[in-house]
């Protein structure tokens, strides 16, 4: 279901791809501790989204959650942007330094 959110995807595109491979590099320690701890964080996450849902229902109106996925959308979108800009920089600091 995660799959199905595109702002998955963005994630792994932007995030996701960075920590698994700093994880990565730490060794099987490092990777399995990551794993273990992305997926308890996705468990506790999904879990209260559900609580929150099923006892807040009816309390917020259509208006109020369209906001607050627009606010939500924009917040993810100008996190991309900001991780790619330093994508950018890290790879011109680096053919910079090649260069040199």
């Amino acid at each position: 279901m995660s799959m199905a959110n595109p702002y998955w995807w963005l994630w792994w595109a932007m995030i996701g791809t960075a920590h698994a491979g700093w994880a990565v590099q730490r060794g099987r320690v490092g990777a399995g501790v990551y794993f273990t701890g992305h997926v308890l964080s996705d468990v506790i996450w999904y879990s209260a989204v559900s609580v929150a849902l099923g006892a807040g229902r009816g309390l917020l109106s259509a208006g109020t959650l369209r906001a607050i996925y627009l606010a939500c959308a924009v917040f993810l979108v100008g996190m991309g942007a900001v991780f790619a800009g330093a994508g950018v920089r890290a790879v011109r600091r680096a053919v910079w330094a090649a260069e040199r």
